[in-house]
């Protein structure tokens, strides 16, 4: 046995974690059961684009029948169980008989299970070699330990839960929920938006969202991480975002420069961003790169215009309708206003 946990600031620990122990033992296995509460864009990315290095893979999704999906997360979700049956790797599944919310990863050889991890991590921790959130785990080398484990997850996948082929009704959520379950973000109340917008002065900044591969609105496709033991790629987050901003407005009087501020937006959140760079090109959210990200990408989700894993092109922002962020400055130097409702138009 062996606890594993990440290590961030101001905790440095020298433990291995899931990230870690998983590419240990990909290696040694020839098949691996993952059974977790919820699936994301980027896990699910990783398994389809590693496929053919993994091992078969078993893989259930135990809160979403209850929780509901959003529509990225289902059609990921979908296109990965596809993916694994067609080239007959394993399947992919929905627990609909009750909430399930273990995280247990059971590798397999020869049919024998010889290790397991059980904890709080998520599939997602999978993915994420700069993961911010502190999460513990235990590894388990015990073969009755792990044959029950395995025996159970299997038990669940048989008889209270359903492929992903034939699963038909799912809850499809309308408003896509990111914001609401990234630490560093708060919801606004409509008193406290009212007064944020009694504050609006008329310094407006509109940043524009460009399309170039690799960089800015797709980061994403830039160069991931690549085990070179085990063959396996890790890309970069998906809802990754910088904004590059031409110095033709960072020079502009008023304009944020080299600092760090809170954006409230106009869905009613609010967040840390900063602004850094050669002449304060950079608008990045402060700390998670994730999360000015998936405020953009999120919206364009809900509209039904990208797809988990989608090169984002300049045509799909014509189709939401905006192809920039509105930035406009408050009373407070160190609170703004930024717009992505997909009304302001194109430059």
């Amino acid at each position: 046995m062996e606890v594993l946990y990440n290590s961030n600031q101001p905790v440095k620990l020298k433990n291995s974690d899931l990230f870690d122990k998983f590419d240990l033992l990909v290696p040694e296995s020839d098949e691996i059961i993952m059974t977790s509460g919820y699936v994301s864009a980027d896990s699910t990315i990783f398994i389809k684009n590693n496929i053919d290095k993994l091992p078969n893979m078993h893989i259930l999704a135990g809160m979403h029948h209850y929780d509901g999906f959003t529509k990225s997360q289902y059609s990921a979700y979908n296109a990965l169980s596809r993916e694994l049956i067609d080239k007959e790797k394993g399947n992919a599944y929905i627990c609909q008989a009750f909430p399930f919310h273990g995280k247990v990863y059971t590798f397999l050889k020869n049919s024998i299970p010889f290790a397991a991890i059980v904890g709080s991590s998520n599939m997602s921790h999978l993915t994420s070699f700069k993961s911010r959130i502190f999460e513990v785990d235990i590894f388990i080398d015990d073969l009755k330990t792990t044959a029950e484990l395995y025996s159970m997850q299997m038990e669940v996948i048989a008889k209270a839960s359903i492929g992903m082929d034939r699963y038909n009704n799912p809850n499809i959520i309308d408003r896509n929920n990111l914001m609401d379950h990234i630490d560093d973000v708060d919801k606004v109340s409509d008193i406290e938006y009212a007064h944020l917008q009694s504050t609006l002065t008329k310094r407006v900044f509109r940043l524009e969202l460009k399309c170039e591969n690799k960089s800015n609105m797709n980061v994403f496709f830039g160069k991931g991480r690549k085990n070179t033991k085990t063959g396996l790629t890790r890309p970069r987050p998906w809802y990754e975002v910088e904004i590059i901003v031409s110095n033709k407005i960072t020079t502009q009087s008023g304009y944020p420069y080299e600092t760090n501020f809170t954006v409230y937006t106009d869905d009613k959140y609010k967040f840390e961003c900063n602004t850094s760079g050669d002449y304060s090109k950079n608008f990045r959210t402060k700390g998670d790169l994730k999360t000015l990200g998936s405020w953009i990408k999120g919206r364009l989700e809900d509209k039904g215009i990208l797809n988990v894993g989608d090169f984002v092109t300049e045509q799909m922002l014509q189709k939401y309708g905006q192809n920039f962020i509105e930035l406009t400055a408050t009373n407070d130097p160190d609170v703004w206003h930024i717009d992505f409702s997909g009304t302001k138009g194109i430059i």
